[in-house]
C-alpha cells in the first residue's frame, strides 16, 4: 500500500467531525420534542439536593448518547463501503478505511468494522486506545474486519 497510517490523532478528529453533528441533532430533537428542555432545567436548578432530577436527567443524556453514537455507526458503516471509502469526517482529513491492500470495504466488512466499535467502546475505550500502541495503528475494530485507516 502507498499510504502511510492514520494517526490516533487523525483517526480522533475525524470522529468528532462525524459525531459531533449527529450529537447535537440528536440532543436538539430531544430538546425541543422529548422534554430535555424540562429535565435540563431541573437538573441545572435541582440537582444537587434531588436525585430524581438528576436520575431523569442522566438516563436522558444517556440514551441521547447511546441513540447519537448507534447513528455514527450506522452512518459510517455506510459511508465506509462507498466509493469515498470515507465518512465526511475522514475525507475532509484526507483519509480512508480499506482492508490490508486498500480495497474498498464491503457493505458487510464495513458493518463488521462499525458495529466492532460497540465492543472497543465496552471496556474502558481500550479498543480504541489500541490504535496508539499497535504497529498497524488498529483499534480492535479493525482488527475485526482486516482494515487499516489511511492517509491517502
Amino acid at each position: 500500500m502507498n499510504a502511510s497510517l492514520a494517526s490516533f490523532g487523525q483517526r480522533l478528529l475525524a470522529y468528532l467531525i462525524d459525531a459531533l453533528p449527529i450529537t447535537l441533532i440528536v440532543a436538539a430533537i430531544f430538546y425541543f420534542f422529548f422534554g430535555f428542555d424540562a429535565l435540563l432545567h431541573n437538573y441545572l436548578e435541582r440537582a444537587p439536593n434531588d436525585l430524581e432530577a438528576r436520575k431523569a436527567f442522566m438516563s436522558q443524556r444517556t440514551l441521547i448518547r447511546n441513540i447519537s453514537f448507534l447513528l455514527y455507526v450506522v452512518y459510517a458503516a455506510f459511508m465506509e463501503s462507498s466509493p469515498s471509502q470515507g465518512t465526511l469526517g475522514k475525507r475532509a482529513l484526507g483519509l480512508s478505511v480499506g482492508g490490508y491492500t486498500g480495497q474498498r470495504l464491503s457493505l458487510k466488512a464495513s458493518f463488521i468494522r462499525n458495529f466492532g466499535k460497540l465492543i472497543s467502546i465496552s471496556v474502558f475505550a481500550l479498543g480504541f486506545l489500541w490504535v496508539l500502541f499497535d504497529k498497524n495503528r488498529q483499534g480492535w475494530h479493525d482488527k475485526m474486519a482486516k482494515t487499516l485507516v489511511v492517509k491517502k
